[in-house]
């Protein structure tokens, strides 16, 4: 079980890692470029990431249902489940990206002035960045349904290559180099546009074209489509969309009480929830394999296996998100220094570090049972469990601390360990009672 565990998830929390990197590399290039870019990204990437997380609903749903009927060693129905999960993602994301340009302008409003430089700087990165969003949630949705069927090396190998073409269209266009004309921040957004393009037609020609691939879809799949699929689709990924949008939701408050505090406070926000969002990613990728692993454990009926898949992740978590705690407390100044030359920023954030650090084992241990509930199929506890912990305890924590106790920027980050303390304790509950090992795809 531990080789299997480690087979499907070091991939899986590499790709992870080099994603966020896609987003670390705009953050660190403009904010050697511009405290008023830097912030400006900080704004219009929430908004994005909010879209994303919502919608990442489908893959979810996607990679429990391919990962099921693997399981079951029925590929014809992970054949139809995939491409379910594509012409699903195909509609949402072009919806998003021709409705996200026509309200750019009206989003980046609700956090910043229509009449300053950080106003429009924003809504250039937004406008751009959520153009291309039907090929991002399109390479989602293939990751997810290869993840399902046990591949994940693929979705690896294009990430890093996209981002290595993402970092060169940076350095040029940021700054104006080799001949490029100087863009700043529109730059950065067209450089990452294009690497989400091209990261999209590749893992598009994987799941259709390639002679290896582990789960072939072609045209005629989308012929096989089901009622039952799509009925099992909306009752898995429903709960799966509310529950990032009510963490979003919460995380856009949670901005909106930061940017009462200034624009270096703003800064140094954005900088601590990238480092903190590049910690999270081993956590979820080993949060993803578990699921996919418990899904494929679930459908050939091995419980205990599934069980032993929990217990094993759990034990990974634990060493690599400790690891990266630990990095944080030894490092925390000099990685702050490598995304910014302001010092007010710099030594707000190296503080911050502290409580980023302190909180990463209790990232882990509750990012694995959200993978366990999610491959099992349970996407109603995740949902419930956000509610309480974002608009219960963070929120109203961070409005205290910050209004009324007036501890600033630090006060709002206190209030971090307290949410995953809570969700920690919930899902132990949830999932000691055993609800998961019961439900049907």
């Amino acid at each position: 079980m531990r080789k299997e565990v480690i087979k499907l998830a070091w991939p899986i929390m590499l790709q992870n890692i080099f994603t966020i990197m896609m987003l670390l590399v705009d953050v660190i290039m403009l904010g050697w470029y511009s405290k008023t870019s830097l912030a400006a990204a900080g704004i219009s990437g929430p908004i994005t990431m909010t879209l994303r997380l919502v919608l990442m609903s489908v893959p979810i749903a996607a990679t429990a249902m391919v990962a099921r009927a693997v399981g079951e060693q029925n590929q014809d129905k992970a054949v139809a489940n995939a491409a379910l999960g594509l012409l699903t993602g195909f509609i949402i994301g072009l919806a998003i990206s021709l409705s996200g340009v026509a309200l750019a302008r009206t989003m980046v409003g609700i956090f910043a002035n229509s009449d300053t430089e950080l106003y429009h700087q924003a809504t250039a990165y937004l406008s751009i960045t959520i153009s291309v969003f039907v090929f991002n949630y399109l390479f989602l949705i293939s990751t997810a349904v290869l993840r399902g069927a046990g591949d994940t090396r693929s979705a690896l190998i294009i990430t890093v290559f996209a981002n290595t073409l993402n970092v060169i269209g940076d350095y040029f266009l940021i700054y104006g180099k080799a001949g490029f004309p100087e863009l700043g921040i529109k730059g950065a957004a067209i450089s990452t546009a294009v690497s989400s393009v091209v990261e999209c037609l590749l893992i598009l020609w994987v799941v259709f074209g390639a002679r290896k691939s582990a789960l072939k879809v072609r045209l005629r799949s989308f012929y096989n489509i089901s009622l039952v699929g799509v009925k099992t689709l909306l009752r898995i990924s429903l709960p799966a969309a509310v529950e990032p949008l009510i963490n979003q939701m919460g995380s856009l408050v949670f901005l909106k009480i930061v940017s009462t505090l200034g624009e270096t406070a703003l800064a140094t926000h954005h900088i601590l929830i990238r480092i903190e969002g590049f910690s999270f990613m081993p956590g979820m990728g080993l949060s993803m394999a578990t699921a996919a692993l418990v899904g494929q454990c679930l459908g050939a009926k091995c419980i205990e296996k599934a069980e032993a898949t929990r217990k094993e992740s759990l034990r990974f978590a634990f060493i690599i998100m400790g690891a990266l705690g630990l990095l944080f407390l030894i490092f925390r100044e000099y990685i702050i220094m490598g995304f910014t030359s302001d010092m007010d920023v710099r030594a707000l954030g190296a503080w911050l570090l502290i409580i980023a650090a302190l909180e990463q084992p209790l990232l882990g241990y509750a990012v694995i049972h959200q993978g366990v509930m999610r491959g099992a199929g349970d996407t109603r506890s995740p949902l419930y469990i956000s509610i309480i912990c974002v608009w219960l305890i963070r929120v109203p924590v961070a409005y205290l601390f910050v209004m009324v106790f007036k501890w600033g920027l630090l006060g709002a980050w206190l209030t971090m360990p307290l949410d995953w303390i809570g969700r920690s304790i919930i899902y132990t509950i949830i999932y000691n009672h055993g609800r998961w090992k019961r439900i049907v795809i």
